[in-house]
């Protein structure tokens, strides 16, 4: 999934995240994204395509896919779009949320 030898290894971090003290979730280049348990042998609990995955919006040194990713101008619809649907496909895939009302935080949030 993610290999040193191919990446430096300073970039892999700019797709990873911690979601608690046994999980972590990590995006390829090509932008899969895993969510992976740390204390059970980094055995895969789930996986998702991310859509629409641009691999540039990640090779700011600042930012972090996760946490930090570049600000968008009122005028960005499609791409405030984009992020949208891949916050909601993650959500809906890789932490199961499959009820309308367990999307809201994804969907309802404000992004400037």
């Amino acid at each position: 999934m993610l290999n040193p030898d191919e990446e430096n290894p300073k970039k892999l971090m700019f797709r990873f995240k911690w979601v608690d003290e046994n999980t972590i979730r990590i995006i390829n280049k090509e932008g899969i994204e895993k969510k992976i348990d740390i204390k059970d042998n980094f055995k895969e609990i789930e996986f998702n395509i991310i859509p629409l995955y641009n691999s540039k919006e990640v090779k700011d040194p600042k930012r972090n896919f996760f946490t930090n990713r570049p600000p968008l101008t009122i005028s960005e619809v499609h791409h405030r779009l984009k992020r949208k649907y891949q916050c909601y496909k993650s959500a809906y895939y890789l932490d199961h949320r499959r009820e309308p009302f367990s999307l809201y935080s994804e969907l309802f949030t404000v992004d400037y």
